[in-house]
C-alpha cells in the first residue's frame, strides 16, 4: 500500500507545485491535512476507516523510511504515574474542601 500512496502524494505535490520530498521532510501538519482532504475530495472514499488507513500508511512510511535514513530517535519517554493515593487526595480536596460555587 505504500507505493500507491507515495505515488498519490507525488501527484498531489505536483498540483501544489511543491517538491514531494521537501514536503514530507518538513512534516508540517497543514501539508498532511490538506493532502488527506485532497484524497477524500478527489476519490471514491466514503468511509472514515479508509482515510484512517491512508493516514496509517503515511505514518508507517515516515517511521520506516525517514527514521533510519536520518537516524531519528525512536525511544519513548517514561511517563510518570498518578498513584491511587494521590488521586484520592485530589478528589477528596475537590469534593470535601472546595467551596467554590460554579
Amino acid at each position: 500500500m505504500t507505493k500507491p500512496e507515495e505515488s498519490r502524494w507525488n501527484d498531489y505535490n505536483k498540483i501544489r507545485l511543491c517538491d514531494p520530498e521537501e514536503s514530507i521532510m518538513a512534516c508540517k501538519p497543514v501539508f498532511i491535512k490538506s493532502y488527506l482532504y485532497w484524497r477524500v475530495k478527489h476519490s471514491r472514499i466514503r468511509k472514515l476507516s479508509s482515510i484512517l488507513t491512508y493516514w496509517n500508511v503515511l505514518s508507517n512510511w515516515i517511521y520506516k523510511k525517514l527514521g533510519p535514513e536520518f537516524d531519528l530517535d525512536t525511544s519513548k519517554k517514561e511517563k510518570t504515574v498518578l498513584y491511587m493515593e494521590d488521586l484520592d487526595l485530589i478528589l477528596y480536596y475537590h469534593w470535601v474542601h472546595d467551596e467554590y460555587v460554579y
